[in-house]
């Protein structure tokens, strides 16, 4: 741990770097980096699954649409933290929200109706999503949508079948 500290107190980005990914480093090294100028910090922070609710919350809402990026893929983020994010303008946030199994349902129902496929496609591949959500998504008119609809385990035999018929 002492040699995590002492990188933590490093100016050097590489070394903050190191300490923000670093699974095993102190929260409090965490918290302290979550404020740092480097986007780059902030954003292996946000990709940090260990990284303190705090300071997970404090980064949903970063001006960098990077750090919002890996908040959104975080496995460990909480549920709300995601809800929070459902409506950010980028669309690689709300697709790393949709591909997240974390995401409550009533999130990945609401984002089926995106107005990008590649969110909604990130809907249909969750194998969270709602089956009410999963057909809708089976009539798509994006093709790759429908292909995950289709390879998605929770989808039925009927939502397969309407997917490939669209394929016709």
């Amino acid at each position: 741990m002492a040699v995590l500290e002492r990188l933590a107190a490093d100016v050097d980005e590489d070394g903050r770097r190191g300490v923000a990914g670093n699974v095993g480093s102190p929260g409090s090294a965490l918290e302290l980096f979550a404020t740092d100028g480097s986007a780059d910090i902030r954003g292996e922070i946000a990709g940090n699954q260990m990284a303190p609710a705090g300071v997970v919350q404090l980064l949903a809402t970063d001006k960098s649409v990077r750090v919002r990026r890996q908040i959104a893929a975080n496995v460990n983020v909480p549920a709300e933290v995601l809800k929070s994010l459902v409506s950010d303008k980028d669309a690689d946030v709300r697709t790393n929200i949709a591909r997240n199994e974390r995401t409550l349902s009533g999130v990945l129902s609401q984002l089926a109706n995106d107005v990008s496929a590649k969110v909604r496609g990130g809907v249909a591949e969750n194998v969270k999503t709602p089956r009410a959500a999963l057909e809708t998504l089976s009539l798509d008119s994006d093709p790759k949508v429908r292909a995950n609809v289709k390879s998605n385990p929770r989808s039925t035999l009927a939502m397969r079948a309407s997917a490939a018929l669209l394929e016709q």
